[in-house]
């Protein structure tokens, strides 16, 4: 699937970014996650399953947002310096 969007697209590095890391990186870590679900399911776990999913994503989320805020507030110090 990589290569019908790098050749049909202009050869721009963010569609090469797009695909290897933002695509294929979020599928590998959700198969991840939910294998790990599944397992922990499996393993006679049956609440920790959900529990770890449920907490996976809200964790993951409280991560993704405290880091966009530590980059703008890196940015504005670096464009008070200049």
């Amino acid at each position: 699937m990589g290569v019908i969007f790098t050749e049909r697209l202009p050869p721009t590095r963010y569609v090469r970014a797009l695909i290897g890391i933002g695509f294929l990186g979020a599928h590998t870590t959700f198969s991840a996650m939910a294998l790990e679900g599944v397992r922990l399911i499996t393993a006679g776990r049956v609440r920790m399953g959900p529990t770890y999913g449920i907490l996976t994503l809200i964790v993951g989320q409280m991560a993704s947002v405290y880091g966009m805020w530590l980059g703008r507030l890196e940015f504005v110090r670096a464009k008070g310096k200049t």
